[in-house]
């Protein structure tokens, strides 16, 4: 039942939330438990962790899931810059990629199908002038379509809609204020949705310094009206771009997603015809990209593929 769920959620007091989520004996089979991101699982509502149910196509827990929104940012995993395995990639080119990417699949035949697919080559050089970047952007394709992946599965097996959006926005002038990471000051980094969707006190005087308190204030808007109604346009479709439902099974819909690309850019689009990490490489930026790593199969944890 949904609507005792989403009752019973809305019950529980944020202290019990965050001590619960703390607490290891709730938050095991998460990679990086404990957290505060963390779901509470081994409770009847949630008996298991629900990223692991959402890449499992078959699984019955989806049937009853409440409306649920799926966000992810363009240059996710570019949040987590190594400067060691930077200079040790480079210096070696391409079998440094290679080695890093067989590493990371623990498979050395993936590894150069991934190479193949991606045109790189001892004789073509890098993808992107940098072999680390290289590495950091096909590791991040990969995380970008299991994303997508993991939307797919929960809107075939959902009784209740799903949102997906793609966070795009880069504001390179306002994230050199906001995180020392200077790689991602031109990229849409890990996290960057929620500052906006949130708009703490202490960001909220450089998003209005530099134009973009209009963003939060969108943002807030269709999270607010997901909580109270559970549909992120409202009751009565009072936004100004409407968040279409998502949709995997109908190649003949016009529009299936949200993508933000500046506080005055929110556009409908759609996975079947539109390009996929827009704005990075000529393969990432495909619409195909994510039918490769579906055959390829993804990397999370010690799965693979899911």
């Amino acid at each position: 039942d949904v609507a005792n769920i989403l009752s019973c959620w809305r019950s529980v007091d944020t202290e019990t939330i965050v001590s619960i989520q703390e607490d290891e004996a709730f938050t095991n089979d998460w990679p990086w438990a404990p957290g505060i991101y963390t779901p509470t699982v081994q409770t009847e509502l949630i008996p298991n962790q629900p990223l692991f149910a959402f890449q499992d196509a078959s699984s019955k827990q989806l049937r009853d899931v409440p409306p649920l929104i799926i966000s992810t940012v363009r240059d996710e995993l570019f949040w987590s810059y190594d400067a060691f395995l930077d200079a040790a990639i480079n210096s070696a080119g391409y079998y440094g990629l290679f080695a890093a990417l067989t590493q990371l699949f623990q498979d050395a035949g993936i590894a150069l199908t991934i190479l193949n697919h991606y045109g790189i080559t001892p004789s073509t050089g890098s993808l992107t002038g940098n072999w680390y970047y290289d590495f950091v952007e096909i590791a991040t394709d990969n995380w970008y379509c299991a994303v997508r992946n993991v939307s797919d599965n929960a809107a075939n097996k959902m009784n209740d809609a799903v949102y997906y959006l793609n966070f795009d926005f880069v504001d390179t002038e306002l994230y050199q204020h906001v995180t020392p990471n200077e790689v991602c000051w031109t990229r849409a980094c890990h996290l960057f949705d929620t500052w906006f969707a949130v708009s703490s006190p202490a960001l909220l005087p450089l998003f209005e310094e530099y134009g973009a308190d209009t963003l939060g204030l969108k943002m807030q808007e269709y999270f607010t009206n997901f909580v109270i109604h559970g549909d992120p346009n409202g009751d009565c479709n009072q936004t100004e771009v409407r968040w279409p439902e998502y949709s995997s099974g109908d190649a003949g819909i016009e529009t299936n997603f949200l993508r933000i690309l500046d506080p005055e850019n929110f556009v409908q689009q759609s996975t079947f015809t539109d390009g996929t990490r827009v704005g990075t490489n000529a393969i990432s930026s495909s619409n195909d990209l994510c039918a490769f790593w579906d055959a390829t199969g993804y990397l999370f944890g010690a799965q693979r593929p899911i």
